[in-house]
Order: structure tokens, then sequence, then C-alpha cells
């Protein structure tokens, strides 16, 4: 799993270099931690991705050292509905839609569907029925039930 971490400025990582340019953690705003027998900080969340897809490593994004401030809100594990059907947990709208591009292996630029994203952070009763009609949960209980996954997919046809 990856980790953006946003309070760089810890004394822990001072000294401690990128892997994939040559810079301080520390001179940044924000890191990409990987966890991989080594912990390792890549400045861009696509360098960190493109080392984990290299070595089978889970590209799911997950929030770590926040620090004490307020969590920006696109660091804020959001549902989303993407297209008509899909319901994805991401950051951000555009996360929302890579998490949906990763699991159907469709480039986002391909897939009309992607331009529709909608938040559904206000919708949190909306209810889930089975094919014949009872009641299975709402988006609320669906969330709880995957928090610890980080960005992910909820539900939906694909």
């Amino acid at each position: 799993m990856i980790f953006l971490i946003s309070d760089t400025k810890r004394k822990e990582l001072k000294n401690v270099y990128f892997e994939d340019i040559k810079a301080d953690v520390s001179s940044k705003d924000q890191a990409w931690e990987v966890n991989c027998f080594l912990v390792r900080y890549f400045s861009t969340e696509k360098a960190a991705v493109s080392f984990c897809s290299g070595r089978g490593i889970s590209t799911n994004i997950g929030v770590k050292h926040n620090g004490l401030d307020a969590t920006p809100s696109d660091k804020i594990l959001k549902p989303y509905q993407v297209g008509e059907n899909d319901i994805v947990m991401a950051y951000t709208d555009q996360r929302a839609k890579h998490v949906l591009s990763d699991l159907v292996g469709v480039d986002i630029e391909e897939f009309e569907e992607f331009e529709e994203v909608k938040d559904l952070s206000n919708d949190l009763d909306m209810g889930f029925c089975n094919e014949d009609g009872t009641f299975l949960c709402t988006l609320k209980t669906l969330i709880e039930k995957n928090k610890e996954q980080g960005e992910c997919y909820l539900t939906g046809w694909e």
C-alpha cells in the first residue's frame, strides 16, 4: 500500500531522501511512502504507483502521518459515483476515476462514463437492494464495512 505523508517536517524524516529525485523528504510539502521490506519515499503519487506496479505491491492509497492540523479535503476518503452504476471510495473525483479505471482495465480517456463523477458524501442514507428488491444496506454501512481498504471499489455493475 502507498501512504500519503502530509507532515514531512517530522524529525525522523530529516536526512531521508526520495527514491525518484535527489531531494530530502523534508524539503517537500508531501511525500508518498511505500513499505516493502524497506520504507521508500517518492516525490509524486505517479512515481510511487509505478514502483509498486512493477513489483506486485498494492497501489491502494492510504493516508498516514497527517500531523495535528486539519486534514485538507483532498486527503479524506469520500464515496463517489462514477458513471451511472459504480460507487468507489477515493480521495478526489479524479482518483475515483482511476480506481474504476484500474478495476476494469480501461484507460480513462477511452471511456466516456468516467466523465460523470458525483460526490455522494451527502447521500449516506442511500439504500441498496438485491435483484429481488430486498433491502441490503445503506451507503454508510457499505463504507463502514470497507473503510480499512483505503481507496477501493464499493459496488455497481463492474
